[in-house]
């Protein structure tokens, strides 16, 4: 998995699951609030990613 630190101190971590065709996202930071927006971010982004891997596969 990939786990980051930002600049701001908080940490977002990605990795496939282990045992399910998930892909799990974690966050630490000083608020419960703001962990789900860093996490919600990261799942927006990983999606708009796939979405234009798929446009651009031949």
């Amino acid at each position: 998995g990939l786990r980051a630190r930002m600049t701001s101190g908080e940490i977002i971590h990605l990795r496939p699951s282990g045992n399910a065709p998930e892909f799990r996202c974690y966050a630490e930071a000083a608020s419960h609030e703001r962990a789900s927006e860093i996490v919600a971010m990261a799942l927006e982004r990983a999606g708009d990613t796939a979405v234009a891997d798929k446009a651009g596969a031949v």
